[in-house]
């Protein structure tokens, strides 16, 4: 395992070197992506105690980075668990973001925590799948707010990126999980109605699978020691507001560990998994799906860099992951909000 900075270029689909440029256009009140060339940054460069190099941007704009998913061969979108807006930066630059999407009158937020907490996110063809958190608080108050699953659409025009939403929220998606049978011995329906730091549901992973559903992984509970996923078969389906259908649960065995995010290269997977609570440890893991054992990687996170997503770039024989930290509980005020992100090339 070893980190690196972002490179000058990447493969596209044919194999060939692509490179690109950002240029922001501001439209209509909103910012918009244009794709021309290539513009690189240099990031702050920070040691990760293990006397290796780890190569950091830091992305201004929020703080509080939970979920991502790459959007071009340079650029990235992500969400944040405390307000329900998508935005898109680029992977090389520490620039603010090029996009900004609200996404809160769509989900159809109601009462005074008006946050989905979003906290997974998934890209299957041009769609990308976003989840919230399912949680209660960390007092075990019920938050129907984040019980939120829903899709945008990557969309182009003359070299223009936005993020589009489509279909409808689905609202009862839980719901659903703890009206199956098959996921009774997971013991969910108890773990529901309790806070995430005392085991109480929570849902901060989302992956694509080869056949074009979805993984939910669950930071917590952790049954007897065990991670879970749920597959979520036709989650086109469930946006356009038809029952959902799932696969029997996956227990993984991350020593203890629950997910904090995952994602799909093409070819295996790639996880981040972390205590049930705040703090504690984060590990790396690689697996190559049922039936195998994930493997802990030999990494270890830079200091107080807080590891809570993932996108992937390159090709499933290269595959190269940005790691991003959620960095709000060390932002000191709004002026110097921003969160950090690093390359990990396995």
């Amino acid at each position: 395992m070893r980190f690196s900075n972002c490179s000058t270029w990447d493969w596209d689909s044919s194999g060939r070197r692509e490179t690109l440029n950002l240029k922001t256009a501001i439209e209509g009140g909103c910012w918009r992506v244009l794709c021309v060339g290539l513009v690189l940054v240099a990031g702050e460069a920070l040691g990760s105690g293990r006397k290796e190099n780890a190569k950091l941007l830091r992305h201004p704009g929020m703080a509080n980075a939970s979920a991502a998913a790459r959007v071009a061969t340079h650029l990235f979108a992500v969400a944040s668990d405390e307000d329900n807006r998508l935005r898109i930066y680029s992977c090389e630059s520490n620039s603010p973001p090029a996009l900004v999407r609200e996404c809160g009158p769509f989900l159809g937020l109601t009462g005074h925590a008006l946050e989905a907490d979003i906290e997974g996110g998934a890209r299957v063809g041009d769609r990308i799948y976003w989840i919230g958190s399912h949680s209660r608080n960390q007092d075990g108050r019920w938050r129907a707010n984040r019980r939120r699953f829903f899709a945008t659409e990557v969309v182009t025009h003359a070299g223009l990126i936005d993020l589009v939403t489509v279909g409808k929220p689905c609202t009862d998606l839980l719901d659903q999980i703890l009206a199956d049978p098959r996921f009774d011995p997971l013991d969910l329906k108890t773990a529901a109605v309790d806070a995430p730091e005392r085991g109480g549901i929570n849902i901060e992973a989302l992956a694509a699978t080869s056949t074009g559903g979805l993984l939910l992984g669950f930071r917590s509970p952790v049954p007897e020691g065990h991670a879970i996923l749920i597959p979520l078969l036709n989650p086109a389906d469930v946006v356009a507001g038809r029952p959902a259908r799932f696969a029997d649960a996956i227990r993984l065995n991350l020593e203890g560990l629950g997910l904090r995010d995952m994602v799909w290269t093409g070819s295996e997977y790639f996880i981040i998994a972390g205590s049930q609570g705040r703090g504690g440890m984060t590990r790396l893991y690689r697996w190559k799906g049922p039936q195998h054992r994930p493997r802990m990687q030999d990494w270890r996170s830079p200091h107080h860099f807080n590891a809570e997503a993932l996108a992937v770039f390159g090709t499933p024989e290269h595959p190269r992951l940005l790691v991003l930290s959620d960095d709000g509980r060390a932002t000191r005020s709004a002026a110097e909000s921003g969160f950090r992100s690093l390359w990990v090339e396995p």
